[in-house]
């Protein structure tokens, strides 16, 4: 069964960040921990302090994984934003990795691809 990971910051935004995390080809997602690193949009212009992190478990059951997040400010639509998701074993070997572009009121689709060494 997937695990939805959910963060709360101020409830009077309305933009909340969700979608689905995939693995390519329509596999089911290896056992993991998959970490979403977002753009703080609190601090966008401030090195260190620009990205929020969400945490999410594979069991190695789900073909997909569902997740939202409400930034704490509203998007700048003058900036592309992106979401990342990294795919770690529980040893903190990196498996795999995606990414996709953010807009506000869109849902995201991240497809993770296998990294190779």
């Amino acid at each position: 069964m997937a695990k939805v990971g959910v963060a709360y910051a101020a409830a009077s935004q309305p933009n909340r960040v969700q979608g689905v995390v995939a693995f390519a080809g329509g596999d089911k997602i290896p056992k993991g921990r998959i970490t979403l690193l977002l753009p703080d949009h609190g601090f966008p212009e401030v090195s260190g302090k620009d990205v929020a992190q969400i945490s999410l478990y594979s069991d190695g059951n789900a073909e997909q994984i569902d997740f939202s997040y409400l930034p704490k400010q509203r998007f700048n639509d003058t900036q592309t934003q992106q979401i990342v998701a990294r795919l770690e074993r529980a040893d903190g070997w990196l498996i795999a990795r995606g990414s996709a572009k953010l807009q506000e009121g869109s849902s995201v689709h991240i497809t993770l691809g296998t990294v190779m060494y």
